[in-house]
């Protein structure tokens, strides 16, 4: 399969589709339902918990990850500063938050996806968050803008860690996401 790459925004969000073979998506989705998962983390410091995370730096698929992540100049000269997999119940949903990197690499393991299974990743874009090349918003204008990226099979999302953003879950089945988190 192709590589697809689309970029957003100038690049501060991209999505690269068929980073990886079917043989090592499959590996990778062998390796997830036994990590170890513990109870998830607050998105900020006032909501609660949600979904459930297990570190990821001493698996198969973490390897396959951070070779395809030494390929984006964006990453050049930056550290992995964690790894780890997030796992969210079905209809199960996170809220809007930012991280604490520079950039997050968030990887698609699922085998399969149609548009009403659900899933996106969504992020928030508006005058009080965004100070992004490519987008203009009014100076009386407070309404977001929401950009949801499809959870696509395969797909690598990379974006820059102070954008707010948010999991959905599947409305069926678990959704995995392996997350690669790069600062200085």
């Amino acid at each position: 399969m192709k590589i697809r790459r689309t970029s957003y925004y100038d690049g501060v969000i991209q999505t690269i589709d068929n980073v990886l073979k079917r043989s090592e998506v499959e590996l990778i989705n062998s390796e997830l339902p036994d990590l170890g998962y513990i109870v998830g983390e607050k998105d900020t410091p006032t909501t609660p918990p949600v979904g459930m995370v297990a570190d990821y730096s001493k698996s198969l698929g973490f390897d396959l990850l951070s070779k395809v992540a030494e390929k984006f100049e964006c990453l050049k000269g930056l550290k992995l500063q964690r790894s780890y997999v997030n796992l969210f119940s079905p209809a199960q949903n996170a809220y809007y938050h930012q991280d604490d990197s520079k950039w997050t690499l968030m990887y698609y393991p699922n085998l399969e996806w149609q548009i009403n299974d659900g899933g996106e990743t969504k992020f928030i874009l508006d005058n009080a968050t965004t100070k992004m090349p490519g987008i203009t918003f009014e100076e009386t204008d407070n309404m977001p803008v929401i950009l949801g990226i499809a959870p696509i099979p395969n797909r690598l999302v990379l974006f820059a860690g102070d954008i707010p953003h948010s999991a959905t879950g599947f409305r069926n089945g678990n959704r995995y996401t392996c997350v690669l988190k790069y600062g200085e």
